[in-house]
């Protein structure tokens, strides 16, 4: 049985009690969060200090999102399962709505070159504004259960972080898992079922980005050699402003390939020079112990031929 959806104005969707209190609190844990980390130098560097509100971010949603999920996943992907709009999912909804602003207010001031046009300014806007439209519909149910799309982004931010943490292959897995197995999967289902018809084509817009970061991250995995210690995280940061740029990627790629190349004939170089060093001292006692060898023998030789002479000599006087 489909639920009688009231769509809200804009005005009245942002001016809701749950609305205010939750973008209130948010952001409250955010600057927290923050500064806190900023203060016990949990994060030093301009990468790590960018990927402090995504880390908080990407935790969050996640872990709101299992109980939905699984839910969702007990009934037959009914989605029935996340049509009630609790206040629970508006907090959620607020609470990533608040990292997307805060990220590029913090980030203008904190780590302004790890934000770029693309991939901070455009990206965080147009969500912005998606959830604006999920709060209009009161779709936070189906906002909740999709946030376990954020479960790549919190693996990637725990490991930009904290490089101990980082594994590309348990990105590249979740990545493929949810944002592009469950992301169509969910696309097929809305449009054949949910009552609000474009919804799915909101799940559509969103895809193509997906792929093309699966992309990149299957050519960063293609293109890095065995002995390259490079992550195939860096291609699909979201904060890279490279992201977009494929050609530039290969052409990097070829350099590192010929600067290695350079490296190891250079390095086998030096380890011929060595041994012919190591096998210079072995040649000259060598060559010592023959001489006095040689020497040896002609003394010998010549002591020799001098009895035999004197012998011949002492035959000949007694014949005489």
């Amino acid at each position: 049985m489909n639920v009688a959806i009231t769509k809200l104005s804009v005005a009245e969707a942002l001016s809701q009690p749950s609305v205010i209190t939750g973008v209130a609190l948010s952001m409250t844990l955010y600057l927290t969060f923050f500064f806190g980390a900023l203060k016990t130098k949990f994060a030093t560097t301009d990468k790590q200090i960018s990927w402090l509100l995504t880390f908080m971010s990407s935790g969050g949603l996640t872990i709101a999102s299992i109980p939905r999920f699984y839910h969702f996943w007990k009934s037959g992907w009914n989605l029935q399962s996340f049509q009630d709009d609790r206040t629970l999912d508006t907090l959620v909804l607020c609470y990533f709505v608040s990292y997307l602003i805060l990220d590029l207010c913090l980030g203008s001031i904190y780590y302004k070159r790890q934000i770029n046009i693309l991939t901070g300014w455009i990206h965080h806007s147009v969500y912005t504004v998606i959830t604006v439209y999920f709060l209009r519909y009161r779709l936070g149910g189906f906002f909740t259960t999709a946030s376990i799309l954020e479960m790549p982004t919190l693996i990637m931010a725990l490991g930009s972080l904290r490089s101990r943490f980082r594994s590309d292959y348990l990105f590249a897995a979740t990545f493929f898992a949810f944002r592009l197995v469950f992301h169509a999967f969910m696309i097929k289902t809305l449009k054949q079922n949910h009552q609000i018809r474009s919804l799915w084509i909101v799940a559509a817009s969103i895809f193509p980005l997906h792929l093309f970061w699966f992309y990149g991250t299957c050519r960063k995995f293609c293109f890095r050699p065995c002995w390259a210690n490079q992550s195939a995280l860096a291609f699909t940061n979201p904060h890279s402003p490279y992201v977009f740029l494929l050609p530039g990627f290969i052409q990097q790629q070829m350099r590192k390939y010929r600067a290695f190349m350079e490296k190891r004939a250079a390095r086998e170089q030096e380890e011929l020079k060595q041994k012919m060093v190591v096998s210079e001292p072995s040649t000259s006692a060598s060559s010592s112990a023959t001489a006095a060898a040689s020497r040896k023998e002609i003394s010998r030789l010549r002591k020799f031929f001098a009895n035999t002479k004197r012998l011949s000599f002492g035959s000949l006087t007694g014949a005489l």
